[in-house]
């Protein structure tokens, strides 16, 4: 998923709409990407197509280099994600550790942070600690937390990805009470000062992971196992 701030706060216009998320979408997951390629897999028409896509490289979130084939003619021009258009946070929230890393828009990490969890009662203890760890990532990336596009934030827990409410925390008992109910996007977001917050079951997020960058690259069904201090799959 391509996560990136509201428009509006970037100061861009409204040309930031589906068609070009799926664009921006089609190009993290096909490096060098071609405007051929793109328009086959979105459907949009060739004049359509290159409104977007040179909006894209005007605002700096796409560029582009000759793709060189060794076909005569001129070459085709090969289309990239600008890695430094925009900065991810991800948090991973778990019984014993903190774990944060920011990266650029292409995956590549740029700061990574773990801390020991105490084990407290209290829900706003427990979200301060994460505001801090989200704080001490930017200053570790020397990255201002207005320059981050989206925040994702995995929990050992029982989520509800369309809502990011934490319906349960079984595998730690101790937080289970204040985890229970809360609503992550709403809660750190406040504490963070961002709107673009995505919440998931940590296992779940690694078996996207899987499928997207590791092992599972292909496959159209495949099990993901987690063994630590507790089993999710």
């Amino acid at each position: 998923m391509i996560l990136l701030t509201n428009p509006a706060q970037q100061g861009l216009p409204t040309m930031m709409d589906s068609s070009t998320l799926a664009i921006l979408e089609q190009i993290r997951q096909m490096p060098s990407a071609t405007r051929r390629f793109l328009s086959e897999r979105t459907g949009l028409s060739a004049a359509r197509l290159y409104a977007l896509v040179s909006w894209l490289i005007d605002h700096r979130l796409v560029y582009e280099e000759p793709l060189q084939d060794g076909t005569p003619g001129r070459p085709a021009a090969a289309l990239h994600l600008n890695p430094d258009a925009g900065r991810v946070l991800g948090l991973d929230i778990g019984g014993n550790h903190l774990r944060g890393v920011l990266s650029d828009l292409t995956g590549g990490v740029l700061a990574a942070l773990v801390l020991p969890v105490h084990v407290a009662p209290e829900r706003d203890l427990i979200l301060d600690a994460i505001a801090r760890l989200a704080a001490d990532l930017c200053a570790e990336g020397a990255v201002d937390l207005t320059q981050i596009a989206g925040v994702g934030v995995g929990v050992r827990g029982i989520v509800d990805t369309r809502t990011g409410v934490v319906l349960g925390w079984p595998n730690t008992p101790a937080w289970s009470a204040a985890w229970t109910g809360i609503n992550v996007p709403d809660e750190l977001g406040r504490r963070l000062g961002h709107d673009l917050i995505v919440v998931d079951d940590s296992v779940r997020a690694m078996g996207v992971t899987a499928l997207r960058y590791g092992p599972a690259q292909g496959c159209r069904n495949f099990l993901y196992v987690f063994l630590g201090n507790g089993i999710g799959s």
